[in-house]
């Protein structure tokens, strides 16, 4: 790869801006008629409840939202917080028009816990109404001109598996609706629906531990964007097929650099790697590495000798998962949606993703790139080689459809890096792709 980064195109495929104007459904639509947004779309207003107003945390800049101003303001953002405790949705739509409509924001966070619907003693009653409550919130924020971004239901110590089941429902139809959905859910459960072991103190709220996971799974990229009239669409995705085409000069496929490291992750694509003779490594991170050979793919850490041997995948297409859970410091292969490897113990940190190339892999193609600064779970990951494409959390898809050296068509406005081989990108039928 060149040492020169200025001489490589600095791309942005935000999932939040990859997508058609026609689904942006707040008022204005995405279109110069709406002359307010430039001086609105820098005022965000979190609505939301106690965990939101920063409780658990041992300072307010500390917790998720905090943490998000800091972040914001020296992009010229302004956040007001206008959690109050105790809120349920019927409450935020109440003091809607007071808390919010007067700001005139560009963004408004929907963040009302689901536990103030009286979610312990009525799970499946709470969770309709709490769905119900927050489709009308969506169409408050889109009737005032502002783009709506759900923050989602958090563990809690006193949840069993039966509320598990119903907050991951509560998430599908969440994003169904075609908006952001920030995910706070998988990277800081125990697999149970509680609170990973020091993510909270009264089970409730998080500590600031868990506050930084829950800042950790917000894609800031969303809001790194120039100043212009048009509203973002929601991160709705298309199905596409590309791949890589190979340019012999080239030192690496991609290199993927998020605006801010990463610490929980889920990275995704679909595989082709017929006619590979020798060992090639498909993906490596800091300290992760997924490996190819005959077939095989190998999940490694390169801190130790810990190493573990995935199953075989179909040479002429396959999707690939692979999560790092930074709680549980645990990472997952997955093949075609099924558990094939997996590490524990392990560092999976990361600032930077970088995929094989025609050296280090040849004959490897590799398509539809989708990053998540979230861990899926299982249940997630396996809903994904059917076509089925997750928005939440997600910090990037690459659909690779053209040399951005001879095209701009895809150079959008957001934060990711992508290093990409000149030339290095064709386009492929969208027949092509199975999915």
């Amino acid at each position: 790869m060149p040492n020169d980064r200025r001489l490589l195109i600095l791309t942005c495929l935000a999932v939040s801006f990859a997508l058609t104007p026609s689904l942006a459904r707040a008022v204005g639509d995405g279109e110069a008629g709406d002359p307010d947004w430039t001086r609105r779309q820098f005022r965000i207003v979190i609505l939301g409840s106690s965990s939101a107003a920063g409780a658990g945390a041992s300072r307010v800049e500390w917790s998720w939202a905090g943490r998000l101003q800091t972040a914001l303001k020296p992009l010229g953002y302004t956040v007001f917080n206008r959690s109050v405790s105790g809120s349920n949705t019927a409450a935020s739509l109440e003091r809607f028009a007071r808390d919010v409509e007067p700001l005139r924001p560009g963004y408004v966070i929907l963040a009302t816990s689901l536990v103030n619907e009286l979610f312990y003693q009525q799970r499946e009653a709470a969770a309709r109404v709490f769905v119900e409550n927050t489709k009308e919130l969506i169409r408050r924020v889109e009737s005032a001109g502002a783009v709506p971004i759900l923050a989602g239901p958090i563990p809690n110590n006193a949840f069993d598996r039966n509320h598990r089941r119903l907050i991951r429902d509560v998430y599908d139809q969440l994003e169904a609706e075609g908006v952001m959905v920030w995910d706070f859910f998988n990277a800081s459960d125990d697999g149970f629906g509680r609170w990973l072991e020091g993510f909270s103190d009264d089970g409730l709220h998080p500590t600031d531990r868990g506050h930084q996971a829950l800042y950790d799974s917000i894609p800031i990229s969303y809001f790194f964007r120039r100043s212009e009239e048009r509203l973002p669409a929601p991160p709705r995705l298309s199905p596409r097929a590309w791949r890589f085409a190979g340019e012999p000069r080239c030192q690496e496929f991609l290199v993927l650099t998020p605006p801010a490291p990463v610490s929980s992750w889920t990275l995704s694509f679909w595989l082709s790697a017929s006619d590979v003779p020798a060992p090639s490594v498909i993906l490596r991170t800091a300290t992760l590495a997924l490996k190819y050979l005959g077939g095989r793919i190998t999940l490694e850490s390169n801190l130790g000798s810990v190493t573990s041997a995935g199953s075989r995948a179909d040479t002429r297409r396959a999707h690939v998962a692979l999560t790092y859970h930074a709680g549980r410091r645990t990472a997952v292969l997955y093949v075609n949606g099924a558990p094939a490897a997996s590490l524990n113990n392990v560092e999976g940190e990361t600032d930077s993703f970088r995929l094989a190339g025609p050296e280090t892999a040849p004959g490897l193609q590799i398509n539809d790139l989708l990053l998540y600064r979230t861990p899926l779970a299982a249940e997630d990951v396996q809903i994904l080689p059917a076509g089925q494409k997750l928005s939440r959390s997600l910090e990037a898809w690459l659909p690779l459809n053209v040399s951005p050296y001879r095209d701009p068509i895809n150079v959008l406005p957001s934060m990711v890096d992508v290093l990409a081989c000149r030339d290095a990108w064709t386009v492929v039928p969208a027949t092509a792709n199975p999915q």
